[in-house]
């Protein structure tokens, strides 16, 4: 297995026309040998690019690509030792399934016995033994994408590079997948970094996330500090679900104590959350509190704390291990995940406690964190 690093990576379509379109801008990733990256993002923000920049199959504007010590750029494809499965799957539909596995070695002159070994050990995780001599119109698209995968897996490489390849799969199946890939990566001492845009997945896999958007590395760290603490609001929002909630106020200083005051409350930021009290107090700011860090308490209780706020409910969503509701506070909505079913109804007053010790705080011009790194 290799180190992969792409050093200050740029890539620009058409760049002779007006500028050109930049797809990816100044990115820097690691990713150590036998580590598991994945990359996520909104469609449109780079990571195929990147994932397909890695494999040779995309011509890299600025930067450099290295794999162990190979640059990406001195190399051709097929001679690199990455396996890369698509999305599309990239299938031959002449041959069945089990030709299409193990199509490269084949070409690579390894043994029948060899093959036969390789490709049942992959079938038998993929869950696609019964399938093996079914044509490629025959599979539904699911099928496909394991076919693909099985291809990758059973050639060896020094790299994985892995575009969606279970966004098809159905739910029971693809917890399965995703079980069964990480024990097999990590039992290979595998390589592979891992584009999709499923928290789920990159969560299951990963041993590190990174967050793009609009071709910009916004964050890479484990996925709890993704959680835990976000660099921007962006990061915030686009990790964890349900979403964060983000309400834009106003930090005041008063009598030595750091308020926020939003259109429905007031809160108190403890000492040990904000990073410098001179660039904090006394400004435009936004709190990010996650629906599982609000909980609804008695209209009754203490406020000697500054967590607690009061607003209306406005909806409520069950969703087996738990109910989202809806409260408008002020001119703010803001999402409850409370354990179970809750009893109570659109139009209630109720009284939010808030978990202070887990807020999040973030500039209102850059969005960017003013929260100091939990340890």
């Amino acid at each position: 297995m290799a180190d992969v690093l792409v050093k200050n990576v740029t890539k620009v379509y058409d760049h002779k026309k007006n500028g050109g379109v930049i797809a990816v801008k100044d990115l820097y990733l690691e990713c150590k040998d036998r580590e598991l990256l994945a990359i996520i993002g909104p469609s449109g923000c780079g990571k195929s690019t990147t994932l397909r920049m890695i494999a040779g199959l995309e011509e890299i504007t600025e930067g450099d690509i290295i794999i162990g010590k190979t640059r990406v750029r001195n190399a051709k494809p097929r001679d690199l030792n990455v396996a890369m499965v698509f999305e599309n799957y990239a299938l031959y539909p002449h041959l069945n399934a089990y030709d299409n596995i193990c199509l490269n070695l084949k070409v690579k002159g390894v043994n029948k016995a060899e093959i036969e070994k390789k490709v049942r050990e992959a079938s038998k995780i993929l869950e696609i033994d019964d399938i093996l001599g079914m044509q490629i119109h025959q599979l539904s698209s699911g099928q496909k994408q394991r076919v693909s995968l099985g291809r990758a897996i059973v050639k060896n490489p020094d790299v994985f590079l892995v575009d969606e390849p279970i966004s098809h799969v159905d739910v029971r199946v693809r917890i399965n997948v995703r079980f069964e890939l990480k024990k097999l990566f990590k039992s290979m001492g595998a390589t592979a970094i891992y584009v999709t845009h499923s928290q789920e997945d990159a969560i299951a896999l990963a041993d590190k996330i990174a967050v793009m958007k609009d071709g910009e590395l916004q964050q890479v760290d484990t996925a709890n500090e993704l959680y835990e603490n976000p660099e921007n609001t962006f990061v915030a929002e686009f990790v964890g679900q349900p979403a964060i909630n983000l309400v834009k106020g106003r930090f005041e200083m008063i009598k030595d104590v750091l308020y926020f005051k939003f259109s429905g409350g007031v809160i108190t930021i403890p000492k040990n959350k904000y990073i410098s009290l001179e660039n904090i107090k006394n400004r435009g700011g936004i709190l990010g509190v996650r629906p599982c860090h609000l909980a609804i308490c008695h209209t009754e209780e203490n406020d000697e704390m500054g967590d607690i706020i009061k607003g209306e409910i406005t909806n409520l969503n069950y969703h087996g291990d738990f109910t989202l509701i809806s409260v408008k506070c002020g001119d703010d909505i803001l999402l409850v995940q409370s354990p179970g079913f809750f009893y109570g109804s659109a139009g209630e007053l109720a009284a939010l406690r808030l978990e202070l010790d887990k807020i999040s705080l973030f500039d209102e011009e850059t969005g960017s964190s003013l929260t100091k790194k939990q340890k």
